[in-house]
C-alpha cells in the first residue's frame, strides 16, 4: 500500500459506481492505487469534496471510502449515498486511523434504491469505525444531516466499534 500524501485537492464532480464495488468517494477511492483507502502511514489532507458520491453496493465516503491512516483538515460538502457503510469524510476506519478536525456540510444517507448483505451504518463524519483499539476521532464537525435528520456529534458516528 502507498504511505504517501494526498493534500489541497478539490473535486467539483459528481462520482457514480453502480455496479458491484468496494468503495467509491470524491479525493480517494483505495490509496494504494490512488484510489478508497488510506493505509498506515497514508495521509489525506486539507482536501475538498463539492461532488456528489453514490455507490451501489459498497462503502462511499466524501473524501475518502476507507482509513486506516490519517484524514485532517478534510470538508465535504456534496451528497453521500451507498447501501452499505457511508460518511461524509470516510465510510470505515479501522486500525490506527486518525480522523481529525474535518467537517460534513453534505447530505449522507442509505440508498434503499440497492440491497447490499454487507454492513449498513451512516454518520456525517464516519460511517462505521471498525473493532479497534487505537484509532483516535477528534475535533471533527457534522453540520450536514444523516438519513434526513439535522447532523449532530450522536449522529456523527454511525456506529462505533472501538473498544479498550
Amino acid at each position: 500500500w502507498n504511505q504517501g500524501t494526498v493534500s489541497d485537492c478539490d473535486n467539483y464532480g459528481t462520482i457514480s459506481y453502480l455496479e458491484f464495488n468496494t468503495g467509491v468517494s470524491g479525493i480517494t477511492n483505495n490509496f494504494g492505487h490512488f484510489a478508497a483507502e488510506t493505509h498506515g502511514n497514508g495521509s489525506v489532507l486539507n482536501c475538498h469534496n463539492y461532488g456528489n458520491i453514490t455507490g451501489k453496493n459498497g462503502d462511499a465516503g466524501g473524501i475518502t471510502s476507507r482509513c486506516a491512516g490519517l484524514i485532517d483538515g478534510c470538508v465535504n460538502e456534496g451528497n453521500v449515498s451507498a447501501s452499505t457503510n457511508v460518511g461524509g469524510i470516510t465510510a470505515t476506519c479501522y486500525n490506527s486511523f486518525i480522523v481529525q478536525n474535518c467537517s460534513n456540510k453534505g447530505n449522507v444517507y442509505k440508498d434503499d434504491n440497492y440491497t447490499s448483505e454487507y454492513s449498513s451504518f451512516q454518520g456525517g463524519i464516519v460511517g462505521y469505525i471498525h473493532n479497534t483499539t487505537t484509532g483516535t476521532y477528534s475535533n471533527n464537525t457534522n453540520g450536514g444531516t444523516v438519513n434526513g435528520e439535522p447532523g449532530t456529534e450522536a449522529n456523527a458516528i454511525g456506529f462505533d466499534e472501538r473498544y479498550e
